[in-house]
C-alpha cells in the first residue's frame, strides 16, 4: 500500500498484480499481467508509482504506473518468490525464496547481493538502508540480521515455533512474528529473546502489519485482530466476510487486506475500532484450512491441511481417529488405497508420503517434483500413482516398490489436478495455463491437448473421469464447470458457480457433480445439462469435498479447518445431516 493509503496491490493465483484505488469500496483499475504462475509478493514504493512483484515461477517484476503494459524483469531464479519488500526512501529491494535463498538490489549501484545462511524458507524480509540492515524470517523459525554493506550475518535468533507470517517497525526497532501456535511475538531486532506476546487468535496467524506501536494481524480463525504493543493487550477484533491472507498498514495506520475471495478490505488501527463479531465458528479439527478431502474407504476420510498434517477421520460424523504427522509444509493433496489401509498424501514440502492408517507409520517418502504438490490420484488397483506440482510436471509412481516411472511434461504453469481413468491406462491432467491434457500412461505419451487459456481465462482447479463413460469434467478458479464427451475433443461449458472453485467431486451415479464454493454454499449439478439439482449454504468458504463409497452423504471441507457431513441428494433439498462443531 502506498503511504497515503490511495493505492492498493494485491498479487494472485490468477497470476496478475491488481491494482486498486481504495475509495470508499476499494475498487481495482488495473491488472498487470507478466507472471506465468500465482503472484506471491508485492510491492511498491511510498507513491505507488512504482511496483514490484514476485511469483511462484522465480521471476521478480518491476512496473511503473506510467507505463502498466510494460514490465523489466529484474531477477529470475528457479524457485519460487515467498518473501519481497521495498525500502521506501533508497529503493532497494530484497526478495526471499522457497529454497531459503535471499537476494537484495541496491537502487543506486543496480548491483545484486546473495545472502546465504539457510536452506529454509523465508517468510518474511524488510530492508532498510538507513539502518544498513536486512532482516530475513525463516519458516523453521529463525530470525536474522544481516549488515547490507558487507553482506555479513549480524545474528540468527531461534523463534521456538516454525514461523507463518513477520512485520517490521524500523523506527520503533521491532519487530513481530506469528508462529504455528497462534501466538505473535515481538522482538527488539537486536535482541535474542522475545519481549512480549501477543495472544488471542485460535489459528495460524497469515498476514502481520506492524505501525506506531500497534500491530494488527489475520489468522485463519477468521479474524483480524488490533494490539497494543506496549500492553500486548488486544484492542479490536473484526471477522471479514472471508478469510484474510495478506495485509498492509501506512504510516496513518490505515490497513488494507487482501481476502481469499479476491477483494480488499480497509479498516484502520485506533482506539475506537469496532468489537469482535460474533457467530462465527472455531475452528473444528485442523488448525489451517483443509485443502484436500478423500474418502479412502466406506469408513474412513483422510484429510490434507495447511497444518501440515493429514487427518484421518470416522466418515459416519466426522470423528478424529488419527493425525499423520511428518510434511513440512502444507498438505495439499490426499488419497487412499490398499482397500482403504493405505493414504498418499502430498504436500508443499514436494514430496509424497505413504502412511499406514491403522498404525499411523510413515512407510516410504517419494522424492521428485521440483515444487509444492498440488494434486494426487491413485488408481483403483492402488498399483499406480499420478502427482501433480508447481514445477509444471506431472509424475505417474509405482506403489510397490514406491518409485516414479514416467514424468509427464508439456503444461507450461503448475498442474493442479490430476486424474486416472478406471482401467489405469489414460491419465488426465489440468493446469493453471488453462489447458487439460490426456496422456498414455504406459509410456508418458501426449494424446490430446484439450482447452487453452483464452478460452478459460483463469487456471483449471481440478480434473475428474466420470464414472465409466471416459467424460472428463473440470472446475476453473473463476467458478466454472466443465465437461468434454466421451472422446474428450473438446471441453464445453457446463455451469458456473458464484465464487471461487477449488475442486469437486463426481457422485457415485456418475450423473451429478458436487461443487464446493468459496461462497460457502455447496451445491449439484447435472453432469449432463449442468441444471442445479440442489444446494446447501454452510455458512464458511468452502474448499473441497468428497463421496463416500456405500454411503449417502457427502464429506465437505472448509477454510477454518472443520468438516461437514451432508446428504447426497435425490431431492431438490440438500440440508446437512450433521456438521462437526
Amino acid at each position: 500500500m502506498s503511504e497515503g493509503g490511495h493505492v492498493v496491490l494485491t498479487g494472485s493465483f490468477d497470476r496478475t498484480v491488481a491494482v486498486w484505488k481504495t475509495g470508499s469500496v476499494p475498487s481495482p483499475v488495473r491488472r498487470l499481467r507478466g507472471h506465468q504462475a500465482a503472484v506471491t509478493a508485492v510491492a511498491c514504493d511510498s507513491d505507488g508509482s512504482e511496483l514490484v512483484s514476485g511469483g511462484l515461477d522465480g521471476r521478480l517484476l518491476r512496473w511503473s504506473s506510467h507505463s502498466p503494459d510494460r514490465h523489466e524483469t529484474l531477477r529470475e531464479h528457479s524457485r519460487g518468490v515467498t518473501a519481497l519488500a521495498m525500502d521506501r526512501t533508497s529503493g532497494d529491494i530484497a526478495v526471499g525464496y522457497d529454497d531459503g535463498e535471499l537476494h537484495v538490489q541496491s537502487r543506486e549501484s543496480h548491483e545484486w547481493l546473495q545472502l546465504g545462511g539457510s536452506r529454509q524458507r523465508v517468510v518474511g524480509v524488510s530492508v532498510s538502508r538507513a539502518q544498513d540492515s536486512l532482516l530475513a524470517i525463516r519458516a523453521d523459525g529463525t530470525i536474522q540480521m544481516w549488515e547490507l554493506s558487507s553482506g555479513a550475518l549480524l545474528s540468527a535468533t531461534a523463534h521456538h515455533s516454525p514461523l507463518t507470517a513477520a512485520a517490521v517497525e524500523w523506527v520503533g526497532g521491532l519487530v513481530v512474528v506469528g508462529d504455528t501456535n497462534y501466538r505473535l511475538s515481538v522482538y527488539e531486532l537486536r535482541r535474542p529473546r522475545p519481549a512480549g506476546e501477543l495472544v488471542g487468535h485460535s489459528g495460524w496467524i497469515t498476514a502481520i502489519g506492524v505501525q506506531g506501536g500497534h500491530a494488527i494481524s489475520a489468522a485463519t480463525d477468521g479474524t483480524i485482530r488490533s494490539w497494543d504493543l506496549r500492553t500486548t493487550a488486544t484492542r479490536s477484533v473484526v471477522r471479514p466476510s472471508a478469510p484474510v491472507g495478506a495485509l498492509a498498514v501506512d504510516r496513518e495506520g490505515r490497513v488494507a487486506a487482501g481476502t481469499d475471495e479476491g477483494d480488499v478490505v480497509l479498516t484502520t488501527i485506533r482506539e475506537d475500532a469496532a468489537a469482535a463479531r460474533t457467530g462465527w465458528r472455531r475452528p473444528v479439527h485442523h488448525a489451517a484450512p483443509v485443502w484436500a478431502v478423500k474418502a479412502v474407504s466406506g469408513d474412513v476420510v483422510a484429510t490434507g491441511s495447511a497444518d501440515f498434517s493429514v487427518g484421518i477421520w470416522a466418515a459416519q460424523d466426522a470423528r478424529p481417529l488419527r493425525v499423520l504427522e511428518g510434511h513440512t509444509a502444507w498438505v495439499n493433496a490426499v488419497a487412499g488405497f490398499a482397500a482403504g489401509t493405505r493414504v498418499l498424501s502430498g504436500s508443499s514440502d514436494s514430496t509424497l508420503r505413504v502412511w499406514d492408517i491403522g498404525s499411523g507409520a510413515l512407510l516410504g517418502t517419494l522424492h521428485g517434483h521440483d515444487g509444492w504438490i498440488n494434486a494426487v490420484a491413485v488408481s483403483p488397483d492402488g498399483e499406480i500413482a499420478i502427482s501433480g506440482a508447481s514445477d509444471q510436471v506431472a509424475s505417474v509412481w509405482t506403489l510397490e516398490p514406491r518409485r516414479r516411472l514416467i514424468t509427464l511434461v508439456g503444461h507450461s504453469a503448475a498442474v493442479t489436478g490430476v486424474a486416472l481413468s478406471k482401467s489405469k491406462a489414460v491419465a488426465a491432467t489440468c493446469s493453471a495455463d488453462g489447458t487439460v491434457r490426456l496422456w498414455r500412461t504406459a509410456d508418458g505419451a501426449a494424446l490430446r491437448v484439450i482447452g487453452c487459456a483464452h478460452e478459460t481465462l483463469t487456471p483449471f482447479t481440478s480434473v475428474h473421469f466420470v464414472s465409466d463413460s471416459g467424460a472428463l469434467v473440470a472446475s476453473s478458479l473463476d467458478g466454472r464447470i466443465w465437461t468434454t464427451d466421451e472422446d474428450c475433443v473438446s471441453l464445453r461449458l457446463l455451469a458456473q458457480v458464484p465464487g471461487r472453485v477449488w475442486g469437486l467431486a463426481v457422485l457415485a451415479d456418475g450423473r451429478h457433480v458436487a461443487v464446493p464454493s468459496i461462497d460457502g454454499r455447496l451445491r449439484v449439478l447435472s453432469a449432463d445439462s449442468g441444471a442445479q439439482i440442489a444446494s446447501c449454504d454452510l455458512g464458511t468458504p468452502l474448499t473441497a469435498c468428497a463421496t463416500v463409497p456405500g454411503a449417502s452423504h457427502l464429506v465437505v471441507a472448509d477454510r477454518h479447518g472443520g468438516l461437514h457431513i451432508s446428504p447426497t441428494p435425490s431431492t431438490p433439498e440438500l440440508s446437512p445431516s450433521a456438521k462437526a462443531d
